[in-house]
């Protein structure tokens, strides 16, 4: 990451990450890879 992003580009780039993350979440969650411990969760390969 560098300066050279103003707000707008970054805003858009926190999104695609954060539904990525929730995607892939989703997805280890219903391989039965997902395991949750109070506010903690392992997400296996």
């Amino acid at each position: 990451m560098d300066h050279s992003r103003d707000l707008d580009e970054l805003v858009t780039i926190d999104r695609d990450v954060e539904a990525q993350v929730l995607a892939r979440s989703v997805e280890g969650h219903s391989a039965s890879r997902a395991l949750a411990n109070g506010n903690c969760t392992a997400v296996f390969r």
